[in-house]
């Protein structure tokens, strides 16, 4: 099996949320790439699994990052409604008499 390899000074961050109904959800984050799972617990066995699932998914993520598509940038003139009537500032100067 080959070696896995880290992204060289980039720590781990794991964030564990435990809700006392026994739900749990961690979030595993590397970077900019992260995983985020829910599990339910029932003691610290189950919490350990979900540590072990939620870094594991990490490094699957890191190995087939995804690939975001952005959407193109518009400046906010092209946001304004032609339809809509724009409205205009005037600005009013008082005379010294």
């Amino acid at each position: 099996m080959a070696a896995k390899t880290k992204k060289a000074g980039l720590p781990t961050v794991l964030v564990i949320t435990l809700d006392t109904d026994g739900n749990g959800s961690l979030l595993a984050r590397r970077g900019e790439l992260a995983h985020l799972s829910q599990f339910t617990y029932g003691g610290l066995a189950e919490i350990v699994t979900a540590i072990q699932h939620g870094a594991t998914a990490l490094i699957g993520v890191e190995e087939n990052p995804p690939t975001l598509e952005m959407p193109p940038t518009t400046s906010a003139a092209e946001h304004v409604n032609p339809d809509e009537p724009q409205s205009e500032t005037t600005e009013t100067t008082q005379e010294e008499t």
